[in-house]
């Protein structure tokens, strides 16, 4: 009788072993999984964070030098190198490539012109062509526009006209006009986008940062 009893409280207590090692075992690999599942979120996570990730792209112009004008109420920026500003009496800023090339084949780079008037711009555009068709009739340059656009530069509203012809001799420029916020002053921006008739030279570096330069006015 009591070897039965023995036998059969063994049979029990292996039982009751057995099951918490058993419980024992399913918890493990249960913690296991979840911080195996905890993991690989993380590291999906992580990946998608990465390609998520946008690496800010540095300004072509953050290196450039700053121009300001304070009797003419404007500020613009330019290469640090191999261009420089001359500033004129007749408020006119010249903003030009030091390149060696003739000044018959390219007369400027980047003209900045400011005009005391309280004139919109398009009324100002108007009286302009006016006076550029009046200029043809008596034998001068026939202006001829390519396309006429508004559009925000350098958060700044602007009007824009391209192939602009600027001179007799067959010169072109892409024209940015601007209005300061007091209404009295426009700014008119030439960027040579042709040479001149009969040369030959490649401009076609200058006209690429001579729009950068453009698009850098600001006002003050």
């Amino acid at each position: 009788m009591d070897t039965v009893r023995t036998t059969w409280m063994a049979t029990i207590i292996s039982a009751i072993v057995a099951g918490a090692i058993t419980a024992g075992a399913t918890a493990t690999y249960q913690h296991y999984q979840q911080v195996k599942t905890t993991n690989d979120l993380q590291a999906q996570i992580n990946t998608l964070k990465q390609q998520l990730a946008v690496t800010p792209t540095a300004s072509p112009t953050a290196s450039w030098l700053s121009y300001s004008d304070t009797k003419q109420g404007f500020t613009i920026k330019y290469p640090a190198t191999g261009w420089k500003v001359t500033s004129s009496a007749t408020n006119t800023t010249l903003i030009e490539s030091t390149a060696t090339i003739p000044d018959q084949a390219l007369p400027y780079d980047i003209s900045v012109t400011s005009t005391s008037t309280t004139k919109s711009i398009p009324d100002y555009l108007a009286s302009q062509r006016q006076t550029l068709a009046a200029t043809a009739a008596q034998g001068g340059p026939n202006v001829t526009l390519k396309s006429e656009s508004v559009a925000t530069i350098n958060g700044l509203a602007a009007y824009t006209i391209s192939d602009q012809k600027v001179g007799p001799d067959g010169c072109t420029a892409d024209q940015y006009f601007f209005r300061n916020t007091a209404g009295t002053t426009i700014y008119t921006l030439d960027v040579i986008t042709s040479l001149c008739q009969g040369t030959s030279y490649d401009i076609s570096d200058n006209i690429s940062i001579g729009t950068q330069i453009a698009k850098t006015f600001g006002l003050l």
